[in-house]
């Protein structure tokens, strides 16, 4: 049996004083093959095969050893290693789904087990032992509760006991109940805080207010207690401190480019704008320069606010709100590239063709002054309106011109251009008035084109340096994923032509469908058959954006690994040593593909909370929408007239019994041969819209 890493650290737990790794190798591969001799066994076929047994085992301790000591648990100095913390360590925990959860520490999160969590509750500080590693994931058990923090939830009472209410917690799984002291209006919303005590074999809770009664400010709070996002920061963070705290370095070796014509483009609410945009076209082709907050000028590897920023990786944007994962001082002020103010940048400067081939490209600390700050309403019309007497009128035509080439050659070389259209919560006077489709302007495509220019650049110069660095990965397609894909899209009577070229394929299909019916559906599953994308030391490139090289590097004041990959590209311009190793890279960027997530889920649930409070105003109202998604339990709707999406219960559907071919994206009637296929065009009633529950429910009219 191969060597575990779980026997490997079991061993150096129970060492008390210094030890060397051939000490390891003598007790686990030396003393296994001994037993081996003196029992006459013989290794087996699998351990004989492409080298011996022995050598994944030494390769196995090697590796335990190294990351044991990248994580500061064992000490090497000279060929001897130590046990540094006994592999225990004061963390937060935080709870799973099904009952297991995550140690966290500032560069580690450790997976504990359900049986090993020690009855912890999320937020409480604990101590925790480090017990195995394997699959780049650490995992270990709870030790000790340090200190409980009261865990806060939303929750609705459900009836009254004596003295107390029996309340149902909110955003958890099943719905479990808790008792809690004082009588409520039935079906109050509370905020309530477990006190880790049981009353009557339920757990008590205390009432600490009745929701509050902004929808809004209720909605956002809820999202936030439900996915345990981080607080707002304290008002505690001062600009005079940055700005003297910064190096020489720092300020001195920088290139003026506050000369040259430069602009943002923005939304309109936006406040942080972290990149800005220049052209100029000369005859043999195009000078394009991307302005990026120089983020990493003012926050040190490892400080504290470094260390806030990796723990939020990301900020986050729920409707009209942010959770920003830099305080504001940096993100709307300092690092903030607002017209008229001179502002630090690392700057990528990229000389093209006429027809948008790279020629050559440089990067620099940079200083700049934004003459304009645009929004893509405003720079849309500029263009549109071809406003000659507008100041930013010429850059803007000569950025659209150039962007649109970059954009046909990287369709041609791969990119897969999907055509989905983004929803967006409508507010006014900071309140949540609708939902409706965004426009895609010509403006957005600029920006678009602009930082995907940037990233993929950036990326292929540290690639070639051989700086360790973080990159952003979108694998290919799996052979399983075009497999049910082709078989949807021949439920369309939609032929999939064989090209060795997955990703001209799908783009032939894109177009193909454009401005039909099901053009929507069609784009989504498409979207939903390829895989995620994600972060890592290993330039595996892009399949969706077709690119062999790919990053990211244009909004470090919003997404942590940007600010990583501005420090590496750092290096390369200084030709100083590389700041990290790939192993601690690896940490990081598994642990921001994974706020990423969060971030996703929480923006998705804001979005559900919405989509009901809006249909609440639509029940028994009837609407034409299309079949856009097929369940186990039901059949997902999207409507045409507003773009929400709810569900028809398969329970609703008396006239037959149902099956359900999930495969095949069809759900059919078993005695009458009734059937309902993903992209078909269908009739609803809206019969239930709970904000609670965030389901909307519709009754099935007729197929269209």
């Amino acid at each position: 049996m191969p060597l575990s890493s779980k026997k490997i650290i079991e061993f150096i737990n129970a060492k008390d004083n210094s030890f060397t790794s051939n000490q390891l190798v003598d007790f686990f591969v030396s003393g296994k093959s001994a037993k081996l001799r003196k029992s006459g066994k013989r290794k087996g076929k699998n351990e004989r095969a492409s080298g011996t047994g022995e050598h994944k085992d030494i390769r196995r301790i090697q590796e335990t050893l190294n990351v044991l000591e990248l994580i500061g648990y064992v000490s090497r100095k000279n060929n001897s290693f130590s046990r540094s913390k006994n592999f225990e360590s004061t963390a937060v925990f935080k709870s799973g789904k099904k009952g297991d959860g995550i140690a966290e520490l500032p560069l580690l999160e450790i997976l504990i087990d359900k049986k090993n969590t020690l009855n912890a509750h999320s937020g409480d500080t604990v101590k925790v032992i480090i017990t195995d590693y394997r699959h780049n994931e650490f995992f270990g058990r709870v030790t000790k509760i340090l200190q409980r923090s009261k865990e806060s939830y939303l929750a609705r009472k459900i009836k009254s006991q004596g003295e107390y209410s029996i309340l149902e917690l909110l955003d958890t799984p099943g719905y479990p109940n808790v008792i809690a002291k004082g009588s409520v209006h039935p079906k109050s919303i509370l905020k309530i805080e477990l006190t880790g005590n049981t009353i009557s074999s339920l757990p008590e809770a205390e009432i600490i207010s009745v929701a509050v009664s902004d929808p809004d400010k209720f909605d956002f709070e809820r999202v936030v207690l439900r996915h345990r996002l981080p607080d707002q920061y304290d008002n505690i963070f001062r600009e005079e401190d940055f700005i003297s705290a910064l190096s020489e370095n720092e300020i001195s070796n920088r290139k003026d480019f506050t000369e040259i014509y430069t602009v943002t483009i923005d939304g309109e609410t936006a406040k942080d704008f972290d990149d800005a945009v220049s052209l100029r076209k000369n005859p043999g082709g195009y000078t394009l320069y991307v302005h990026i907050a120089d983020v990493s000028a003012y926050i040190e590897k490892n400080s504290f606010l470094d260390r806030e920023a990796l723990n939020r990786g990301n900020s986050y944007y729920l409707g009209n709100r942010v959770i920003p994962m830099l305080p504001e001082v940096l993100s709307n002020n300092l690092c903030s590239l607002v017209p008229h103010k001179e502002r630090f940048t690392l700057s990528a400067v990229m000389d093209y063709d006429l027809n948008g081939r790279i020629k050559k490209s440089f990067f620099t600390r940079g200083k700049i002054l934004s003459n304009r700050r645009l929004t893509y309403n405003l720079a849309d019309k500029i263009l549109d309106e071809q406003m000659k007497t507008d100041e930013s009128f010429e850059l803007l035509t000569g950025l659209y011109e150039f962007t649109q080439i970059l954009k046909q050659r990287r369709i041609e070389n791969g990119r897969i251009d999907l055509n989905l259209s983004d929803n967006v919560l409508v507010y006014e006077d900071d309140k949540f008035k609708n939902i409706q489709p965004a426009k895609r302007l010509k403006s957005h495509s600029i920006i678009e084109e602009c930082m995907l220019s940037a990233n993929e650049i950036v990326s292929k110069a540290i690639k070639d340096s051989k700086i360790p660095s973080l990159y952003r990965i979108h694998e290919d397609m799996s052979a399983e994923n075009i497999v049910k894909l082709k078989k949807f899209l021949n439920s369309l009577g939609i032929g999939v032509k064989k090209q060795k070229e997955i990703d001209k394929t799908l783009q032939d299909i894109i177009s193909s469908v454009k401005s039909r019916e099901y053009e929507q559906v069609v784009n989504f599953i498409i979207l939903k058959s390829m895989m995620q994308a994600y972060y890592d030391v290993e330039p595996l490139g892009h399949f969706g954006l077709g690119f062999e090289d790919y990053t990211h590097f244009t909004s470090p004041i919003r997404r942590y690994p940007d600010l990583i990959v501005h420090r590496c590209l750092k290096t390369l311009i200084d030709s100083s040593k590389p700041i990290y190793t790939k192993e601690e890279l690896s940490i990081i960027g598994e642990k921001t593909s994974k706020t990423e997530r969060f971030a996703q889920k929480a923006e998705r649930d804001l979005y559900k909370i919405k989509s009901c409070r809006i249909m609440e105003e639509h029940i028994g109202e009837v609407f034409e929408g299309i079949i856009s998604s097929i369940a186990s339990f039901g059949i997902y709707v999207s409507l045409d007239k507003i773009p929400v999406e709810g569900m028809i219960p398969l329970k609703l559907l008396t006239d037959d019994f149902y099956l359900v071919k999930e495969d095949d994206f069809t759900v059919i009637g078993r005695r009458h041969g009734k059937r309902f296929i993903l992209g078909d065009r269908i009739m609803v009633k809206v019969i239930r819209s709970d904000y609670v529950s965030m389901q909307i429910d519709f009754e099935y009219i007729n197929l269209l």
